[in-house]
């Protein structure tokens, strides 16, 4: 049975909240996007990111793990470790620095990611495969080192409204064999006050507007919390501040899909074979964190961290063809057109003093 076969069975002649839809799409065990589409990854797949355009990038993300294991010690883990390219090579550059952790724990719940991920660590740093642990889930508590998401959150199904007259929910239904919108009651009362507080800072004379919210963050960052005895999170995604986020001009919100190397913002299409993502709200990330007692140790951009952290000292000079390669992979990671600017990257701290190397100029923070 296909993705779409088993979404239309469940809604029958019901609605489902649009957080439904997604979660169903992209989670779902037996037909979910993660689970099943091949090629996900790469030029054979849907979308590249960053560690698959170059190895400099998980260079760099290996130097501020190496930051902060020396203060914490302890262990990497990583969420959704995509390709596993990345856990490779950080692995490879700590061996080499002699500040390998024990172990390189990866939270991964789809098994098709999981062949790939030991494939290419295999193929990478074979000598280093043991080190490696796959988890269903958080580890027990406490823990102590450096927890890694990269391109995580903007994955994490969304509850979608809109504002007009009145305020409303996005429903998914069917209409003539095909999923078509269908706006009803907020599902749930509790999140009316929260969408309120939204409209009464960024929205009061907004006319027609779709509000997003994440409302699984919360949670996710308090299972981290209540893990980490000594530690950091180092989170890199594509997102705004909340004036950027709920700007009058974006009113039909920042829902993203990506296909075959295209993009378009229509996620009841492709249905099951093509990428949902949503835009970070990082100032809903940084209020929920502090709130939690985290530090909010660093926030820049994605162009200004990687260069903080040295990466054109990493571009090889001995190999011209290589030195043209290693440059031309930097201008995709950092230039404004690229994903220098929409990529954020924050960096979360509990009972540590450090601020790692990537966050040391142009610090954003004052923007959430």
């Amino acid at each position: 049975m296909s993705t779409r076969k088993l979404i239309k069975n469940k809604i029958s002649n019901k609605l489902i909240t649009f957080e439904q839809f997604m979660r169903l799409v992209l989670y779902d065990p037996n037909y979910g996007y993660y689970n099943c589409k091949q090629n996900i990854f790469g030029h054979n797949g849907d979308y590249i990111t960053a560690p698959e355009i170059s190895p400099l990038f998980s260079k760099i993300i290996a130097c501020q793990c190496r930051e902060i294991l020396q203060v914490t010690h302890g262990n990497i883990l990583e969420f959704g470790a995509g390709s596993g390219k990345m856990a490779a090579i950080i692995m490879q550059e700590l061996t080499n620095f002699n500040l390998a952790p024990n172990k390189y724990q990866i939270i991964e719940l789809s098994p098709q990611l999981k062949q790939l991920q030991r494939k290419n660590i295999l193929s990478i740093c074979p000598d280093l495969i043991n080190k490696f642990e796959w988890l269903p889930r958080l580890p027990d508590n406490p823990w102590n080192g450096v927890i890694l998401a990269n391109e995580v959150l903007d994955a994490m199904p969304i509850h979608r409204f809109h504002k007009s007259e009145m305020l409303q929910e996005y429903y998914v239904t069917m209409n003539n064999n095909e999923f078509s919108w269908n706006l009803g009651d907020i599902s749930n009362d509790n999140f009316i006050p929260y969408i309120q507080k939204i409209i009464d800072e960024f929205l009061v004379d907004v006319k027609n507007y779709d509000i997003e919210i994440n409302f699984y963050l919360e949670g996710w960052l308090k299972s981290i919390f209540d893990l980490l005895d000594q530690g950091s999170i180092i989170i890199v995604d594509y997102g705004f501040p909340s004036n950027e986020f709920y700007h009058p001009d974006r009113s039909t919100g920042t829902l993203m899909c990506h296909y075959q190397h295209t993009t378009n913002s229509d996620p009841l299409i492709n249905v099951g074979q093509q990428d949902i993502t949503a835009h970070v709200n990082f100032s809903q990330l940084a209020e929920l964190s502090y709130q939690l007692g985290f530090t909010i140790a660093g926030y820049t951009n994605q162009a200004t961290f990687l260069l903080n952290a040295g990466i054109l000292d990493l571009v090889n000079t001995t190999n011209n063809i290589q030195q043209y390669s290693d440059n031309q992979q930097i201008k995709l990671l950092t230039l404004p057109s690229e994903m220098g600017e929409i990529f954020k990257v924050m960096n979360l701290s509990k009972n540590m003093a450090i601020t790692p190397s990537g966050f040391s100029q142009l610090d954003l923070r004052h923007t959430l």
